[in-house]
């Protein structure tokens, strides 16, 4: 796609290297650009004036950020990859450093931020997180526990400096479909799908309809919230312009579907 143009009068450009990177975008507020050395990896970035440089390690990785305004960010990894440190520092300013410590599998157990600010990591025989813990000037500003079930599915977190307990709920697919907070049934939920798939705000499935082709025509309980959209869950352009020959729109009804995990916060 190199144009599109929306009913609202916006509009995106883009623009394409030989080997089909994107190097150049555009709308009515702002201009991209993207430099990229022989391996497509971006060495610069410009957006209107001012731009981001990037500089990279013979494995790929990068090494370093510097931009128009100053900004100057190192970053040191080991053999495996992982960064170890990260400086920043800008013009006369005082540096600014993180460090991270990992265990055998790759996984972060370490980190030591400014202000005396370090945050653990503990995890279970299969890898997944078991404990965090957030320590600043000696004190726990952060401790929670991750209870995780045979379908590595996240199933409940305590918060220890509080007491209270966030249970989550799946269905059959693994999706999310509910999560309370000291017991408290329902509480958040996320979503409800029927036998096809068709996704719901509410428990008994009554807050839209779908058709026969799975596209949400009506929702009684919201019916300003009539979108159309395309297939991916973008905008519908009124025009697209595109390099190549064959392209089939398709233009449904439909709220933006989302795959929903709980967050470990």
């Amino acid at each position: 796609m190199i144009r599109a143009e929306y009913y609202d009068d916006t509009w995106e450009t883009f623009g394409y290297d030989k080997n089909g990177s994107l190097i150049e975008t555009e709308n009515e507020h702002v201009k991209v650009k993207l430099e990229r050395d022989p391996s497509g990896q971006v060495i610069k970035e410009w957006q209107n004036d001012h731009w981001i440089a990037s500089s990279y390690d013979e494995l790929g990785n990068r090494s370093q950020i510097t931009s128009s305004l100053g900004a100057k960010i190192d970053i040191a990894r080991n053999e495996m990859g992982n960064v170890l440190q990260i400086t920043a520092s800008r013009s006369e300013q005082a540096q600014w450093t993180v460090s991270m410590q990992y265990n055998e599998l790759g996984q972060e157990i370490e980190r030591i931020l400014p202000g005396d600010v370090i945050s653990k990591w503990q995890y279970d025989i299969t890898g997944k997180p078991t404990h965090h813990r957030v320590r600043s000037q000696n004190r726990d500003t952060r401790r929670r526990v991750y209870h995780w079930d045979v379908n590595h599915q996240l199933r409940s977190m305590v918060n220890e400096l509080t007491g209270i307990k966030a249970t989550y709920g799946y269905d059959e697919f693994s999706n999310l479909v509910w999560a309370n907070q000291n017991s408290r049934q329902f509480d958040f939920l996320y979503r409800s799908v029927d036998d096809v798939g068709n996704l719901y705000e509410t428990k008994d499935k009554t807050d839209r309809i779908y058709d026969a082709g799975s596209c949400g025509h009506d929702w009684p309980s919201r019916p300003s919230s009539l979108y159309s959209r395309l297939w991916c869950g973008q905008r519908s352009p009124k025009k697209r312009f595109s390099n190549a020959s064959c392209c089939n729109l398709r233009k449904w009804k439909i709220r933006s579907q989302l795959s929903i995990q709980p967050m470990m916060r």
